[in-house]
């Protein structure tokens, strides 16, 4: 991690490496992403945050104890503060998460556990207990959601009283539809709905090779105001703050798991006095769901989901300072997922799409703005001949985002397209079973609210990349916020590891 003033900057580094068996020469994957913003002209300093060896980590997280640096400047003099997170995987890698603004106070949303993960399993809903300060007047929760095991496709999934049109084992049921969720003290106070990542392990891991798909080094983070809330929780009380995620079944149930996790972001008025106010409007009704099943053939059929959602609520709160300031937040999505099954599901595509905006306005200024444009296909279709099976994938996804997290963060606009395609297959006569090719076109654009810039173009086939082109102020080297360039494509591409955990959307691990 990087802190740095006018006159330091510090690098926080953590070293994480998964041993299982001795490669010489690893192949080195990256998201394609803009360089970070960070300062160039300044002194930086490192401090090594953790160095942790592990086999089997399930459970057993790596802790650290923190204490900022003194030797950088006075703390809240950084101009800039960066993580460097490297892992190293010898061997089978399966799917792991890890986590790490600027406002006057932030409330961990987890398990609060010492020595175990911090996020929630959900379900059940995951609930913090917080005592907010009397003088608070802006919070801002971040949420951080990911579907895992049989939620890791949930865009796959069907709804449960389509699963008797499809063999048993070709996907889980509760539906393709899901609503991440904020509660005060039962009440919902924004919503979510995610963008849906692909793991490194995802159908034929060869096309995440060495460029994986836009979000699965990074997940994307959710932000929800809580200020129309302010006049409740700061009564001096404890409160409950849910995060919770939801399908469009009629018990909402899920299967396991989401793993959730987020804070609570909160400014507090220059006066000691409390803050009063009270919640004026509140319109939060149930989401619209709509299922239907159409026949395209013997033993083939196409379903669809469609969903839509909004929140609207508006709060007058006073500082202890004396300001008044009308608070409106209003949130509307749209969700679609059509799912195709063709031939007693040998075949099966997906196209889903999920647009929507949030807006919070405080007395008629923006202070959170959020414009989503989500779109994704793909198709799935399993062959085989007389000397093996497998299957081929095609991916198209787009990330298209126009993001102001915060009245305390800058805003971004990211517009990410991937088009992949692969084939994996396994020959069960032969000594080596498995053969898989891919190829990815990756297109990424970036620009935010102090004018950083940064576009790449980068093409692989079969782990070698065959283009990539790179512009933006943040390639600059005489730009102020410029990050650091790119490493050399040489080290990029020297040397190659074993094939990663195939993942895939059905119930049948012998699949796999």
């Amino acid at each position: 991690m990087h802190l740095a003033s006018p006159a330091k900057q510090v690098t926080f580094s953590a070293l994480i490496s998964s041993l299982a068996q001795n490669v010489s020469t690893p192949l080195v994957n990256f998201q394609v992403n803009q360089p970070l913003a960070v300062p160039k002209s300044v002194p930086k300093c490192e401090v090594e945050l953790v160095h942790h060896l592990f086999a089997n980590s399930y459970y057993q997280p790596a802790i650290t104890v923190y204490t900022p640096p003194t030797s950088c400047g006075p703390i809240g003099s950084w101009s800039a503060i960066s993580l460097n997170w490297t892992a190293t995987s010898n061997g089978t890698q399966y799917d792991r998460l890890a986590g790490a603004p600027r406002a006057d106070l932030i409330f961990p949303l987890s398990t609060l556990s010492g020595d175990q993960s911090n996020v929630f399993a959900v379900p059940p809903a995951g609930n913090t207990t917080v005592v907010l300060p009397r003088n608070a007047v802006t919070a801002i929760v971040e949420i951080q959601a990911t579907g895992n095991g049989q939620e890791e496709f949930w865009y796959f999934n069907v709804p449960d009283e389509y699963l008797p049109y499809i063999p048993p084992e070709t996907t889980y049921g509760k539906g393709s539809f899901r609503e991440v969720r904020v509660l005060v003290d039962g009440l919902v106070a924004g919503v979510a709905f995610p963008y849906p990542v692909l793991f490194t392990g995802a159908f034929v891991p060869t096309v995440w090779r060495p460029i994986v798909a836009y979000g699965a080094y990074d997940a994307p983070t959710y932000n929800v105001d809580l200020t129309p809330f302010i006049p409740l929780l700061t009564d001096g009380s404890p409160h409950t703050v849910t995060l919770d995620a939801i399908s469009d079944e009629p018990d909402h149930a899920l299967n396991p798991n989401w793993y959730l996790s987020g804070n609570i972001k909160v400014s507090l008025d220059e006066s000691n006095k409390p803050t009063t106010g009270n919640i004026t409007r509140y319109e939060v009704p149930s989401f619209r769901a709509q299922h239907t099943i159409t026949p395209i053939g013997q033993d083939s059929y196409n379903m669809t989901v469609d969903v839509s959602q909004s929140v609207f609520i508006e709060a007058t709160i006073v500082t202890g300072s004396g300001a008044r300031k009308h608070i409106t937040w209003k949130q509307n999505f749209h969700f679609s997922n059509v799912q195709s099954y063709a031939n007693n599901a040998s075949a099966s595509f997906v196209t889903q799409r999920i647009n929507g905006n949030s807006i919070s306005t405080h007395n008629l200024l923006p202070v959170l703005l959020d414009n989503v444009d989500f779109p994704l296909s793909i198709d799935f279709e399993y062959v085989a001949d007389e000397t093996g099976s497998g299957w081929v994938a095609t991916f198209d996804q787009q990330y298209n985002r126009n993001y102001l997290p915060s009245p305390w963060e800058v805003s971004t606009t990211i517009r990410s397209s991937q088009h992949a395609n692969g084939t994996y297959i396994r020959y069960p006569n032969n000594g080596f079973n498995r053969t898989a090719n891919g190829t990815t076109f990756n297109e990424f654009h970036y620009v935010d609210g102090k004018l950083n810039s940064y576009s790449r173009l980068v093409d692989v086939t079969n782990n070698t990349v065959t283009k990539d082109r790179q512009g933006g102020t943040l390639t600059w080297d005489f730009w102020p916020f410029v990050g650091r360039p790119w490493s050399p494509l040489a080290d990029l591409l020297d040397g190659l590891i074993g094939f990663e955990a195939v993942r895939l959307p059905n119930r049948n691990e012998n699949k796999h």
